[in-house]
């Protein structure tokens, strides 16, 4: 299983994120603990904008088909 992403400034307080998957149904994003997206994805690249800026933790979470959390990624902007 695959979860990795990059960020990138996307406006005043926003982050576009650039999602890597294998094997993930969908993703939860969390900014300093808090969900601000959620998203189906395909193996290979999924982008999506959240609302974030420097000092904050990004965190995503993977799940399969059935729901279950299979991996999860973090970084601290």
């Amino acid at each position: 299983r695959l979860l990795r992403f990059t960020t990138t400034a996307a406006g005043a307080k926003k982050r576009k994120l650039t999602i890597t998957t294998g094997s993930v149904a969908s993703i939860d994003a969390y900014v300093n603990s808090r969900p601000v997206a959620t998203t189906a994805t395909n193996d290979g690249t999924t982008q999506i904008t959240i609302p974030a800026s420097a000092g904050d933790i990004i965190r995503l979470e993977g799940y399969d088909p059935a729901g279950v959390l299979i991996a999860a990624a973090r970084q601290e902007l």
